[in-house]
């Protein structure tokens, strides 16, 4: 069989205002101790126990990238951001498309502008039982099961972001009618898997204002846990 050929740079830019881009929900950005990192969870675990760790441009490419855009959109917000040819971004933006995310993506005033860098993921490959290891030392995230009693919700298909307010096209299912918190503090491996979802106050079975809540599946992915601190990164963590 013939290798397949790599789409050209004209191939490329004949699709800018026609394909739209997203990261894989099955990655998630982290902040720790201040570094970044990029996860693989849910089935991506299963495959790669590949930390990957981006440098500030491509944590700002990657946060764009979020949500559904053309390659054109996130040059322009780049060249927003940051200072640099249009042409540099551009090109920055279409490697980091084609090349370093292929298998992660989806388908009068004066403001000082940071320096564009090329925007860079280091892949560190481990072992599994040097996995949790290698992630800050198996760090741990700390929170509390405190979201109030009701019917429990949780969105198994991830939006690309943890913040108890999803954006995504997939469903919520029923954890347990008669959830309770149980107000402990809980430790989790910053790996484990965390779920946007909201407790159904108003018995309507569909996510309202202010029933928005980060679920935590337990250790063995047989439980529900709920917290109402909907901003990872203010959580506590610690080596465990």
């Amino acid at each position: 069989m013939e290798p397949i050929a790599s789409p050209t740079r004209p191939d490329l830019l004949q699709k800018i205002n026609e394909k739209k881009y997203r990261v894989n929900s099955d990655y998630l950005l982290r902040e720790i101790a201040g570094e970044y990192a990029i996860i693989p969870v849910g089935a991506a675990s299963q495959i790669s126990n590949a930390v990957m760790v981006p440098n500030d441009t491509a944590v700002f490419l990657w946060n764009t990238f979020l949500q559904p855009h053309t390659i054109s959109e996130v040059v322009a917000q780049a060249a927003e951001e940051y200072e640099a040819p249009e042409k540099k971004i551009q090109d920055s933006v279409l490697n980091f498309v084609h090349d370093t995310l292929k298998s992660i993506i989806r388908g009068g005033c004066f403001i000082m502008r940071k320096e564009w860098m090329e925007p860079v993921i280091e892949v560190q490959e481990f072992v599994a039982n040097e996995y949790v290891a290698a992630c800050e030392s198996g760090m741990v995230y700390k929170f509390t099961c405190d979201a109030h009693g009701g019917p429990l919700y949780y969105y198994p298909e991830g939006d690309g972001k943890i913040n108890g307010e999803y954006t995504g096209h997939g469903s919520a299912e029923l954890l347990g009618f008669f959830y309770h918190p149980c107000d402990a503090k809980h430790e989790a491996s910053v790996t484990s898997d965390f779920y946007d979802g909201f407790v159904d106050y108003n018995y309507n079975r569909r996510q309202d204002p202010n029933e928005g809540v980060i679920v935590w599946r337990g250790p063995n992915n047989n439980n529900g846990h709920a917290t109402i601190e909907l901003n990872m990164n203010s959580w506590a963590t610690a080596k465990s």
